[in-house]
Parts: C-alpha cells; sequence; structure tokens
C-alpha cells in the first residue's frame, strides 16, 4: 500500500508543479522590492521526468545516474495575493565559493545564477537565502523519501 499512496502523491505533484511552475513565470511584478513577499515557495524537479523529456540535455542533473531523485530548482519568494514577486534588482554574480557549495542541490552553475537573479534578489539577503534553500531542501527529500507532507515556510 505504500508505494501505491508514494506513487499517487507523485503524481499529483507532477500534475499541479507545472501549473504552479507556468504561472509563476507568466507574472513579472516591475514594482517589487527586496524583502517585500509573504512566504516561500521551496521548488523541486523531479530529474527523472524532466530528463525524459529533454534527451538532449546534458547537464549534471541528466548525466547518467544523476537523474535519479528531486532536484532543488529554486527558493522562490511568494506573495499571498499578487502575482510572486520576481528580479527586484540586477544581480552581481554569486561569489565562486557559494556556487560550489549549492551545486550539491542544484545541477549547473547557470540555474544557480538564474535563480539568483529572478528570486534571490527579492529575499533581499544573500546570507540567508542559500543556507535556508538548501537546509530545506535536505529537510524536504528526506520527507519526501518517507511520506508526504505540505509545511509553510514563513519569512525569516
Amino acid at each position: 500500500m505504500r508505494p501505491l499512496f508514494a506513487s499517487g502523491v507523485l503524481c499529483a505533484l507532477l500534475t499541479i508543479v507545472p501549473g504552479v511552475w507556468a504561472k509563476h513565470h507568466r507574472h513579472s511584478n516591475d514594482s517589487a522590492q527586496p524583502g517585500q513577499f509573504d512566504y516561500y515557495l521551496l521548488s523541486l524537479s523531479w530529474a527523472p521526468n524532466y530528463c525524459a523529456n529533454h534527451p538532449g540535455d546534458h547537464s549534471n542533473e541528466c548525466k547518467i545516474g544523476s537523474h535519479t531523485t528531486f532536484v532543488l530548482h529554486g527558493l522562490w519568494p511568494q506573495a499571498n495575493s499578487d502575482p510572486p514577486p520576481i528580479s527586484c534588482s540586477n544581480a552581481s554574480p554569486v561569489a565562486a565559493a557559494t556556487v560550489d557549495h549549492v551545486l550539491n542541490f542544484m545541477p549547473t552553475r547557470g540555474l544557480i545564477q538564474h535563480e539568483w537573479q529572478e528570486h534571490g534578489t527579492v529575499a533581499g539577503t544573500r546570507r540567508l537565502h542559500w543556507p535556508l534553500g538548501s537546509g530545506l531542501f535536505r529537510e524536504g527529500r528526506t520527507g519526501l523519501q518517507g511520506s508526504a507532507h505540505t509545511r509553510s515556510i514563513p519569512k525569516p
């Protein structure tokens, strides 16, 4: 029964997440200011599905033997009633040491920089953004392997 439940939860996630992602990336809030959001959305992608649909992708996410689990896609600040704020300011490149650490959770340097530009600038601080995202990813991945649960992630 447990594998059936896990499969059902996975199917539900794979059905819901693309719609949330599409809605999220359709909206831009040019007037957004760093720190003006209500909560974080921890965005994960299911590598086996992504890689099956992108056979030409030879990134770390889709390397042979790599695409077996969830991959951190980002920590996205969200607004309760408005479209999610994105790209609050021009971002300088993420520090090399931070990129090296985050590569344990995200597949490419380009994705790390993209996620910082789109979402990290909304958070307003690098000091909290990357440690919070990677810590929640470790916690979430462990929880997803056992049972499904939903948890609100408040603003620090």
